[in-house]
């Protein structure tokens, strides 16, 4: 850029001082040479042109114009946000003593200095990836977008910190232990890995212990709520351009390319499966274990007709559990359907990945004959829920399995089983108190009936087999109580929730 090595020595930032004193020194000069009657030496006083372009604020948004920004192109640029966003946590998320430090301040600090500019990048890409097909700038514009994208799905996978081991609550997810011993609690022999800070944050916001108290710590959830509007925000915002009169020209987000992988990755966020989108950790081998996030979009498998299998799909990789609650959940679904839902693009709306209705009812759809439809009727309230089956795209790197409504149904009827017939669930779902798979919900149920009606038949006096009934109860009615509520209650409701804001936004 400056020809050469050489002629860096020209370029250094010098004080003002020193500028001053040489111009005053040549001024004196040419005074004292116009005395002497001397003609004034050509160029006296030359400031050496740095190689960089100037930018006011009215030109932040342009291709080349972003606010402290390192970099000679837009991965680059990019990457370097991606650092400071990481580097500056300690800094930034933690009030240490600033009177005027906020949660509010930092949400939006976080927003406008990193996660802003990788929206931008795909923007432009979006504009001018296919005008510059195959040249270095549509090259640069794509790598930075994958890039961006997956810094903040990286965001959304954040564990907390903490040991992690699998649980007998689920055996093939590294998570925090609820417990040191019985349910939650780490399984037997199984190996841990301690995730610190950066590659985990807390998750809540930290308090003062002064009675008029200040919040000292942002927590990692209000990172992800920034993540989910940036990743979610369809308003593009380029420099002289009028964005609001034609609307549907600048409606891009990275659903509008990557479709099936952002559907990958709020469907794990949305459902609270780890084992889809979580970070991974390598526990075999000989060489230490090392937290590592899962792409978005993956490098060596997106475009590939047959993509090689990635490390955290390897034998020996275990996902990390990242802290889901309904503040995010329902953040996700309203975002999603808010942003996502546009007759202004092509892409295929995100409501129809979100398709779930009760059968018989005002909001249950006629599906086309051919389509495949999930059907799931609840043991209990005899209500069915049906979600149609939408096909990956063929481009896609990733497997949406059927959408997050069908995904769901599908689990529920994994779970829930089939009357009269003795079933265990897969391993994913957890483990019973002998660390065996769970039984399905009527499994389950029945025998938790048997253990009961055990109870009220036995007659006799033996003490010890009146404590060996009321231990095979009490554990038969644990594993149902968690197998109804903590396995198919919640994905129950999480269907309710997901077809209220149907409702709520005239699907």
């Amino acid at each position: 850029m400056v020809g050469g090595v050489a002629n860096l020595k020209n370029f250094g930032v010098v004080p003002y001082s020193t500028i001053r004193t040489q111009l005053q020194n040549s001024y004196t000069q040419v005074a004292a040479d116009m005395l002497a009657g001397k003609p004034p030496m050509p160029g006296f006083f030359i400031t050496n042109e740095r190689p960089y372009k100037f930018c006011s604020d009215e030109f932040i948004g342009n291709l080349d114009c972003k606010q402290w920004d390192f970099g000679a192109n837009q991965q680059e640029i990019v990457n370097d946000v991606i650092d400071r966003y990481k580097n500056y946590f300690v800094f930034d998320a933690f009030q240490r003593g600033r009177l005027n430090w906020t949660i509010d301040h930092y949400y939006q600090r976080i927003i406008d200095r990193y996660f802003s500019h990788f929206i931008e990048a795909f923007q432009f890409y979006y504009f001018y990836g296919a005008a510059f097909q195959g040249s270095d700038l549509s090259d640069d514009l794509l790598t930075a977008s994958m890039n961006g994208l997956n810094a903040l799905g990286e965001v959304l996978e954040t564990p907390e910190p903490g040991a992690h081991c699998p649980t007998t609550e689920d055996p093939t997810v590294l998570a925090l232990p609820s417990a040191p011993t019985g349910a939650g609690a780490c399984l037997p022999g199984s190996a841990s890995m301690n995730i610190q800070i950066p590659d985990g944050k807390p998750y809540y916001i930290n308090f003062s212990d002064d009675y008029y108290y200040r919040i000292t710590r942002a927590g990692s959830l209000y990172e992800k709520l920034a993540a989910l509007y940036t990743l979610t925000s369809t308003q593009a915002h380029f420099y002289r351009v009028d964005t609001f009169a034609d609307a549907n020209q600048y409606a891009i987000n990275f659903y509008s390319v990557f479709k099936d992988e952002m559907l990958n990755l709020l469907s794990g966020v949305i459902r609270d499966d780890p084992s889809t989108y979580g970070g991974y950790v390598n526990m075999s081998g000989s060489t230490p274990p090392v937290y590592q996030p899962t792409p978005v979009v993956d490098f060596t498998r997106y475009g590939q007709a047959n993509p090689p299998t990635p490390d955290y799909m390897k034998q020996g990789a275990l996902r990390v559990a990242t802290p889901v609650n309904k503040t995010i959940q329902y953040f996700a679904i309203g975002l999603s359907l808010a942003n996502l839902d546009t007759s202004w693009d092509s892409t295929l709306d995100v409501s129809n990945y979100l398709a779930v209705s009760l059968k018989g009812s005002k909001e249950d759809f006629t599906y086309a004959p051919g389509t495949k439809i999930l059907e799931y009727t609840h043991p209990q309230s005899g209500l069915t829920y049906r979600a149609p089956v939408v096909a990956s795209d063929a481009t896609g790197s990733v497997d949406i399995a059927g959408g997050i409504g069908a995904r769901t149904i599908q689990e529920l009827i994994d779970i829930t089983g089939q009357p009269n017939v003795p079933a265990t669930m897969p391993a994913k779902y957890g483990a019973d108190f002998d660390n065996k798979p769970l039984p399905d919900w009527y499994t389950a149920k029945s025998q938790l009936d048997a253990s009961k009606a055990a109870v009220a038949a036995y007659q006799g006096s033996d003490a010890t087999m009146q404590q060996t009934l009321q231990t095979n109860f009490q554990k038969a009615n644990a594993i149902f109580q968690f197998v109804d509520q903590g396995l198919v209650s919640y994905r129950v409701d999480l269907l309710n929730d997901i077809r209220n804001f149907r409702q709520a936004f005239g699907y």
